[in-house]
């Protein structure tokens, strides 16, 4: 793939657009169901309908209603929690638009990242976020908050400088992946 001085012309971004689709993370639709079968599917609540249901076939009738009305209130209020809680999640979503400033046609403009496609030239700033997997051509003190991805507490150190191919994805310093974020190397005093 070729990069152009300055990203790739709007043709090529079109095209390339269609080729390899918008720069977005497939999303399921929130759905009633799937959030109720996770809530019954817990294996405590299964195990107390068992015990329910025993004790309910051993003449503890008393004993079997509660443990139903127990458990459910259980899913009940797991499943109001939870689907409200994607709801919610999903109109955030929809409502969040990120963009990217991406260089084309020897000029800074800024875009949707779901309109990213491979080639375009990004700039990155502090605090930013990685708007999509990116290989570096320049860099000057530049630290990636890694942790969404890899779980590390402390930043990883980049480079602009090509790494074999033989080392690990997660190793290389060349390239940075969406969506970590952008911080500066602290100067020595």
């Amino acid at each position: 793939m070729s990069v152009h001085e300055g990203g790739p012309d709007f043709d090529r971004v079109a095209q390339r657009l269609a080729r390899y689709g918008p720069n977005l993370l497939k999303t399921k639709k929130v759905r009633a169901s799937s959030v109720l079968f996770r809530q019954v599917r817990n294996p405590i609540l299964v195990l107390l309908l068992g015990a329910a249901l025993v004790s309910g076939l051993t003449g503890g009738g008393t004993n079997a209603i509660i443990i139903a009305v127990i458990v459910a209130l259980s899913v009940g209020l797991g499943f109001f929690n939870e689907y409200a809680a994607e709801v919610a999640m999903a109109t955030l979503r929809a409502k969040i638009s990120q963009n990217a400033q991406v260089r084309a046609t020897a000029r800074r403009s800024r875009f949707p990242m779901a309109d990213l496609v491979p080639g375009d030239v990004v700039t990155l700033r502090i605090g930013a976020l990685v708007p999509a997997d990116l290989r570096l051509i320049e860099v000057e003190e530049l630290e990636c908050d890694e942790g969404v991805l890899t779980g590390e507490s402390m930043p990883v150190t980049k480079s602009a400088e090509p790494t074999p191919t033989a080392t690990t994805r997660t190793s290389r310093r060349a390239p940075t992946w969406g969506p970590s974020s952008i911080r500066a190397r602290p100067r020595p005093w």
